[in-house]
C-alpha cells in the first residue's frame, strides 16, 4: 500500500506536466486567415549569399525567403535544431564577409 501512495505521488506532478492537445478550431471552420503559413529557407540561394558582405537580416530574408535568420561566427557553439524557415551564415570577424550560408 505504501508503495502505491509513493508512486502516485510521483506520477500525479507528471501527469499535471503532460500537454493537451492542441485543437485549431478556426481551420476547422475555414478560417485561414489569421495563419500566416512560414517560407521554407532555399538551399539554393543560400549558397549565393557565401562571399557576400554587408546584408542586413531583411536583405537575406527575401533572397532565401527565410523568415529567420541566424549570425554566427566561425567555431561559434550553435543549437543542433532544424528549422526549414531558417537560414545560418557564418560571418568571417575580419572581412565581414558571409563564408557558410546553409538552411535549417
Amino acid at each position: 500500500m505504501k508503495n502505491i501512495l509513493c508512486l502516485s505521488l510521483i506520477l500525479l506532478p507528471l501527469a499535471a506536466c503532460a500537454a493537451a492537445p492542441h485543437h485549431n478550431t478556426s481551420s476547422a471552420n475555414g478560417d485561414h486567415s489569421n495563419h500566416a503559413t512560414p517560407s521554407l529557407c532555399l538551399p539554393d540561394q543560400a549558397k549565393k549569399l557565401v562571399g557576400k558582405a554587408g546584408l542586413s537580416d531583411a536583405q537575406i530574408q527575401q533572397k532565401t525567403a527565410a523568415t529567420v535568420v541566424r549570425r554566427v561566427g566561425p567555431n561559434q557553439a550553435v543549437t543542433m535544431d532544424y528549422s526549414e524557415t531558417r537560414i545560418t551564415i557564418t560571418i568571417d570577424p575580419q572581412s565581414k564577409k558571409i563564408t557558410h550560408a546553409a538552411c535549417g
